[in-house]
């Protein structure tokens, strides 16, 4: 989403406290405990929580906060794919195989797009058990190779 390059212009036109305030936020934001109200927050970067509250209001701060959020959040990729994994073999909790995480999957991966629609149908309430769940992905990954 964001290159290094458009980080660095982004950082180019904020002064040092505006920095250190997006860092803090983003900090506080990804933190299990110990999260920092905003006020803490612009007290650290020596401004008032009025200031603090302006500067969210401009678009390169508002830039600038998010792209740090999305690397921020991108850390956690392994964790998110490890999840997703699970979900598709059935070994979360109700150990049933997710429909949904297929779809997100091939998704992730560029397998499918707005042209291409997966529809599956099984028995009479329509759950699907472990091989008929194989049997699609089969049928899916087929299809994908023409």
């Amino acid at each position: 989403m964001f290159t290094n390059i458009d980080i660095a212009k982004l950082e180019e036109q904020l002064r040092p406290n505006q920095l250190k305030a997006i860092n803090l936020m983003v900090e506080s934001e990804f933190a299990s405990a110990d999260k920092k109200t905003l006020e803490e927050i612009a007290e650290e970067c020596g401004v008032s929580r009025i200031t603090l509250y302006q500067w969210r209001k401009n678009p390169v701060f508002n830039q600038l906060l998010k792209a740090y959020s999305s690397q921020h959040l991108s850390s956690y990729r392994a964790l998110a794919d490890a999840q997703l994994l699970k979900l598709i073999k059935g070994t979360s909790a109700n150990g049933i195989p997710s429909i949904k995480s297929l779809e997100l999957f091939y998704k992730l991966q560029q397998d499918l797009n707005g042209d291409k629609t997966v529809t599956l149908v099984s028995g009479d309430n329509g759950a699907l058990n472990r091989a008929d769940i194989e049997a699609e992905l089969a049928e899916l990954e087929a299809g994908l190779e023409d």
